[in-house]
This record gives structure tokens, sequence and C-alpha cells, in this order.
């Protein structure tokens, strides 16, 4: 629910990319991608992985809510 709300608060939506739905935003100038993995939990890590090496910069943080 938290990502839900932290995309609706800064205009993002979502979409199906890397195994779950995607959605890239802007918080103080800082891009953030918000990643809802639809895999069992035991294998979330994959589409995270997908979307960390997908991307040409490397992300500064990573936080995992399970």
């Amino acid at each position: 629910m938290f990502v839900d709300e932290l995309a609706r608060r800064h205009g993002g939506s979502w979409r199906g990319k890397f195994n779950g739905q995607l959605a890239e935003i802007r918080i103080d100038g800082h891009k953030v991608a918000l990643l809802k993995p639809e895999t069992f939990m035991n294998d979330s890590g994959r589409p995270v992985r997908r979307r960390s090496r997908s991307s040409s910069s490397i992300p500064d943080a990573v936080l995992v809510r399970p």
C-alpha cells in the first residue's frame, strides 16, 4: 500500500515489467523506481536484479519491504 500511495502522490503510473509492476517517479529531483514483484516471496530478488541490470545508472540504495 505504501508504494501505491507514493506513486499516486508523485504522479507515477504502474506498468508490467520485470515480472512485476514498475512505476518511475521523481522525488526532490531524484529518480525513484518502485517495483512490486509478482513472483513468490522467495523469488522476488530476480525482478529486482533484472531491473537493476537494465538501467544504465547504479542505484544509490535498494529498499526491500516484504
